[in-house]
């Protein structure tokens, strides 16, 4: 599985929904994400984050952004767009940390709230108690 998301993260972003360029579809989905957060700045996670789209979309709103993916070309396009986008650790304290890990097995407990892609039923059932009391899975 990893081999095939690595193959991927090259034309990833080519999709609307994915590399979030048309004005008009990254709006749409600020509308859709933004009101399911508590007031900024939350820390978010974002279970399986690709290329960082919505990672970066919800650190341009002002909260903690963590992005877990288990591919690493995946990873390393994330956070090449999250430099560009400015949410770096050099030019905005607001910074999209992104690592490899497997969603199903977490290594470590993430506070926050989980927000994007959760992937199946049995990996939420291994994420939600990691929360923080009042952490929430959207």
């Amino acid at each position: 599985m990893t081999a095939f998301w690595d193959e991927q993260a090259a034309t990833f972003d080519d999709e609307p929904d994915h590399g979030l360029r048309d004005a008009e579809v990254r709006t749409a989905w600020a509308d859709l994400l933004l009101p399911l957060l508590p007031p900024g700045p939350a820390e978010v996670v974002d279970l399986g984050c690709g290329t960082g789209s919505l990672a970066v979309l919800l650190a341009e709103a002002g909260h903690h952004v963590r992005g877990v993916d288990l591919a690493a070309r995946m990873v390393e396009a994330a956070v090449a767009k999250a430099a560009a986008a400015g949410v770096a650790p050099s030019s905005c304290r607001v910074m999209p940390r992104i690592r490899r890990m497997r969603r199903e097995r977490p290594t470590s407990c993430w506070r926050g709230t989980c927000s994007g892609r959760c992937p199946t039923r049995a990996a939420l059932g291994r994420w939600v108690p990691l929360l923080r009391p009042g952490g929430r899975c959207s």
